[in-house]
C-alpha cells in the first residue's frame, strides 16, 4: 500500500510541484507565460515530447540552458529514486535465496563469492 502510494500520488505530485517551480525561474529568465514555461518543465520532466503547435518555446539564453540541465539531472536523481523504491521489494526474495544457497554449501555468512567479508562492519550492505 506505502509503495503504490508513493507510485501513483506522492511521485507525481513531486513532479507537478517540480515542473512549477522549475518553470516559473524559466518563466521569469525567457520571459514566457507561467503556463507556458510550466508546460516546457513538464515536457522535460516527464520527457515526453509532444508539441502543441508551440514551437516558439525554445530555450535561448544561457543561464535558462543551465536551468534546463538542472532539471534533465534532477529528473535522472528522481527516476533512480523511484526505481530503488520500486525494485527494493521485488529484489528481497532474490537476496534470500542466494543467502539460502550460499548456506547450503556449507560457506557461511562470511564468505560470499570465495571473498570473505568479516571485517566489512555490515557484509549484507555488499551482497545481493
Amino acid at each position: 500500500v506505502k509503495l503504490s502510494l508513493f507510485v501513483f500520488i506522492v511521485a507525481p505530485v513531486i513532479c507537478f510541484f517540480s515542473s512549477v517551480v522549475l518553470g516559473a525561474v524559466l518563466s521569469l529568465l525567457e520571459g514566457w507565460s507561467f503556463e507556458d514555461s510550466i508546460f516546457v518543465m513538464m515536457m522535460e520532466i516527464t520527457q515526453i515530447d509532444v508539441s502543441f503547435g508551440i514551437d516558439d518555446l525554445e530555450v535561448k539564453h544561457t543561464f535558462s540552458k543551465i536551468v534546463v540541465s538542472i532539471c534533465g539531472i534532477y529528473c535522472l536523481a528522481f527516476l533512480s529514486v523511484l526505481i530503488g523504491i520500486i525494485a527494493g521489494p521485488l529484489l528481497t526474495p532474490v537476496q534470500q535465496v542466494l543467502r539460502m544457497q550460499i548456506n547450503d554449501h556449507g560457506l557461511g555468512d562470511d564468505i560470499v563469492g570465495n571473498v570473505d567479508l568479516s571485517g566489512i562492519d555490515d557484509p549484507q550492505l555488499y551482497t545481493l
